[in-house]
């Protein structure tokens, strides 16, 4: 969210009616890894992108519709292609990690709700479980093999590789 908030800061003063700040042109500093010129550059190039495209028409509106871009709205597109463009980097980042981002493939998962009634009245052991199936963090064949525990991630009742046994 701070880099949001940098990017939306660097585009209002980019586009101030301000003589003094348009002079200036303030250099906003984010950090080491994180420039939020490039970033913002990157983002008004997207946008330009997206205007020479256009958008696609939905609805009855017809064609040209989507009125004239004004400056605060331009303010506010590029803003959110930052956004979007910072939680695409997230989201790239999360894939490249086996571990840590396996919840990018999280598509059909059935939803369990859980309320502080009910954990009260589950059993520890259960609630460990529940946590560490929905992390991945259990002593199955195929995390014992990646933690080095183990030689196989083959089953020991079945002796089968990937199985399905249910217990």
């Amino acid at each position: 969210m701070k880099k949001v908030i940098v990017g939306h800061v660097m585009v209002a003063l980019a586009e101030s009616n301000d003589p003094v700040v348009q002079c200036v042109q303030p250099d906003v500093k984010a950090g080491i890894k994180w420039r939020p010129s490039e970033e913002v550059s990157d983002a008004r190039f997207d946008v330009q992108i997206d205007k020479l495209i256009g958008s696609a028409q939905s609805g009855r509106q017809g064609l040209g519709y989507g009125g004239d871009s004004k400056p605060s709205s331009s303010r506010l597109q590029i803003t959110d292609k930052v956004k979007k463009n910072i939680e695409h980097t997230r989201v790239v980042k999360a894939c490249q990690q086996p571990s840590q981002g396996r919840w990018t493939t999280w598509d059909n998962i059935e939803v369990r709700e859980l309320s502080w009634s009910e954990m009260w009245n589950v059993s520890d052991r259960r609630i460990s479980l529940m946590i560490k199936s929905a992390y991945d963090v259990l002593g199955t064949p195929a995390n014992l093999k990646v933690w080095k525990l183990q030689e196989s991630d083959e089953c020991v009742l079945c002796r089968v590789i990937d199985c399905t046994c249910e217990l």
